[in-house]
């Protein structure tokens, strides 16, 4: 199918890279106020619960949705558990083609091409189970001290509001358009806005190869369109 990069799906595929650039400086932030992996689990757990009443359709009988992310991301979990540092970035990256990949597959599911957020939910679930057996064994060895402010609850909202739900369907929408080769080049944008973001909210200055960076992704988009 010859699909066209129009500006409406070149904006989808731009923001899930900002949001999730915007998810590593949050972190960064609240870094002294909350353990990561606890951290990941309250973001996975409030995203649950603004899923659940609109995606509550996922747990009815015969929509296929279950089976199919069952068999996707136990692969991405069991990598995610056996392996550490530069080995899981390459494995993650393979995994995050893989589930591009398959977000292509939606049209031959009805339940997934007509419920996004079925389809989203049943993800999230996976991600709160995981994420609780990681917190679970980082409150085991390091405790979990938490320190509850405004600013940490905000850091919340966004972490699993932004990163986790919206950008997760901007990207899901915009592969079904672009399709996951197009797509691929979009993700190289994310270390890019971490670095401006970085520049903006943690006094980190740009270098003259972030400006180099952001011309060859951009060209790679503009070939790769072609």
């Amino acid at each position: 199918m010859n699909r066209k990069l129009t500006l409406s799906t070149a904006l989808l595929l731009t923001v899930p890279p900002l949001l999730w650039a915007g998810n590593a400086i949050v972190g960064r932030l609240v870094r002294d106020a909350v353990p990561p992996m606890t951290l990941n689990l309250l973001r996975w757990s409030i995203a649950l619960l603004v899923l659940l009443p609109l995606g509550r359709a996922v747990f009815a009988p015969g929509s296929g949705v279950l089976v199919v992310l069952c068999r996707g991301n136990l692969d991405q979990l069991a990598a995610l558990r056996l392996v550490a540092g530069d080995l899981t970035m390459i494995l993650a990256t393979i995994a995050w083609a893989f589930y591009s990949w398959m977000l292509m597959q939606q049209r031959d599911v009805p339940a997934l091409r007509a419920d996004w957020a079925a389809f989203l939910l049943a993800q999230v679930g996976y991600g709160v189970l995981w994420s609780a057996a990681l917190s679970g064994a980082e409150i085991a060895l390091k405790g979990a001290d938490i320190a509850w402010s405004w600013a940490l609850a905000a850091a919340l909202l966004y972490v699993a509001i932004g990163p986790a739900i919206l950008a997760m369907r901007c990207w899901g929408a915009g592969l079904q358009k672009a399709g996951p080769t197009v797509g691929s080049f979009f993700i190289n944008l994310t270390p890019l806005f971490t670095a401006l973001l970085s520049s903006a909210f943690l006094g980190e200055a740009p270098h003259l190869y972030h400006a180099l960076a952001f011309g060859l992704i951009v060209g790679g988009i503009a070939v790769s369109a072609r």
